[in-house]
């Protein structure tokens, strides 16, 4: 039974302080989370803590959200556990957070293009799947050294204009170049390269996607090759 009730916790869950002084605790659990609770009110009448605990608390129009509960037992002067006082915190900006994160995550992971985060310096932060596929080195193996390993070496000033324009804001639209594998073979890609910011919007790094364009390229000549033959068919037949 809830025998105080701070102002917060009329805001956090919609209920004036004399609506809710008197009644049972449970109206602030949702249907299905009541065993949760049975659980908290035996820990704590054992004296122990519930702490840092996410689950979820119902609000007086009947919306549910997720709250993280800190529970401590009340003592009486002979030491016997007389109640208990809970501190409950809305996190529903936070899981929707690590959910976008999670989201992300797995989109980056499952990508067919390599994306790799650098640091203004050039150094590889972060290496997806798809770019182990594509440039053959691990995480273990890239992450922590120099992007310049991927770049031939004719092309360095190629690298040093792109970190120059992330550096100031600048986001690089697709630009067809060449990369080098682990094992040295040079390939096609097309790069797209983006600022990474701070939450204070400073420019922290830069973010690279990089499409393989090795099968597009073989490709072309066919290409190119049909359409010379389609275009000599036509010309025949109109003469």
């Amino acid at each position: 039974v809830i025998p105080a009730w701070t102002p917060s916790a009329g805001r956090l869950y919609g209920h004036a302080k004399g609506e809710i002084i008197g009644k049972s605790v449970m109206l602030l659990t949702p249907e299905g989370h009541q065993g949760a609770a049975d659980a908290n009110r035996a820990r704590t009448r054992a004296g122990l803590r519930v702490e840092n605990l996410e689950t979820f608390g119902v609000r007086k129009d009947g919306s549910v959200f997720p709250v993280s509960l800190n529970v401590s037992p009340m003592l009486d002067a002979d030491g016997a556990v007389v109640g208990s006082s809970a501190t409950a915190r809305d996190v529903t900006e936070q899981k929707q957070a690590f959910e976008a994160a999670q989201l992300m995550t797995a989109i980056v992971e499952h990508s067919n293009d390599a994306i790799i985060g650098k640091t203004l310096e050039g150094v590889i932060t972060s290496w997806n799947l798809a770019a182990e596929r594509i440039y053959g080195y691990s995480s273990d193996e890239i992450v922590g050294k120099s992007v310049g390993l991927l770049i031939p070496e004719d092309r360095t000033g190629e690298l040093l204009d792109i970190l120059a324009r992330v550096r100031a804001g600048q986001q690089l639209e697709p630009l067809d170049t060449i990369r080098i594998r682990k094992d040295g073979t040079p390939f096609p890609v097309s790069l797209t390269v983006s600022p990474i910011h701070h939450p204070d919007g400073t420019i922290v790094g830069s973010s690279t996607i990089a499409r393989d364009l090795t099968e597009e390229k073989k490709a072309a000549p066919n290409v190119r090759s049909l359409a010379a033959a389609e275009a000599l068919v036509h010309s025949v037949r109109n003469s």
